[in-house]
């Protein structure tokens, strides 16, 4: 099957849009176009920076972390009269030197790239961590439970104790109350002896 045949003006266009792609990706290009990715990296060999053709710096927005962090640290190793000539060149600003240096601060540079596929060493990795985790949880979730049910023994505990001591303090003030009774008794039994010998040896009042 012959393959299709492109004119110089679209092979350059094509090139001109894989240069200037900003955050696009290479294999939207090739779909877009309809073109082998062989073919356009071979057009590019050819065209890139012929004809005056060049590739057109990415637009600040477009550009990943990395590319932000090497542009800072480029401007700040430049001497104070060649930093205009840096950002002309770069189509960047001094306030975007400034905000990708404030973004250096606040941001992680894995937050700027790809998701990869992890590999399954990893994600096994991944798994036994949570698994232990989770066991974690559980045994705390034991403990607690059982550092309730402790707490709930010792209470009722304290509550036997304190009924026990209500219960001694009634058996002793019972106990109290016996005794004086029973130290009445003896008191009036004592007495009563006392008369009835006094009546055998004088006699009773009927009897004089």
């Amino acid at each position: 099957m012959a393959q299709p045949k492109y004119s110089e003006a679209f092979k350059k266009s094509v090139v001109q849009k894989l240069l200037t792609r900003g955050t696009q990706s290479v294999t939207s290009i090739v779909e877009e176009s309809g073109v082998s990715e062989s073919a356009l990296y071979e057009w590019k060999a050819k065209f890139a920076y012929n004809g005056g053709m060049k590739k057109i710096p990415q637009r600040p927005k477009d550009r990943d972390y990395d590319t932000k962090l090497k542009s800072v640290g480029a401007y700040d190793d430049l001497p104070e009269a060649e930093r205009g000539e840096f950002l002309r060149k770069e189509g960047l600003h001094v306030e975007t030197i400034e905000q990708w240096r404030k973004l250096n601060k606040t941001s992680s540079p894995l937050s700027s790239c790809p998701p990869q596929a992890e590999s399954p060493e990893k994600a096994a990795y991944e798994l036994k961590l949570l698994q232990k985790e989770q066991e974690l949880q559980q045994k705390n979730k034991e403990l607690l439970q059982e550092r309730q049910e402790r707490l709930q023994e010792h209470q009722e505990l304290m509550q036997e104790r304190e009924e026990s001591q209500q219960k001694d303090k009634t058996i002793a003030q019972i106990s109290k109350e016996l005794l004086r009774h029973q130290k009445a008794l003896a008191e009036t039994a004592a007495l009563l002896i006392l008369k009835k010998k006094a009546d055998l040896i004088w006699g009773t009042e009927d009897e004089k």
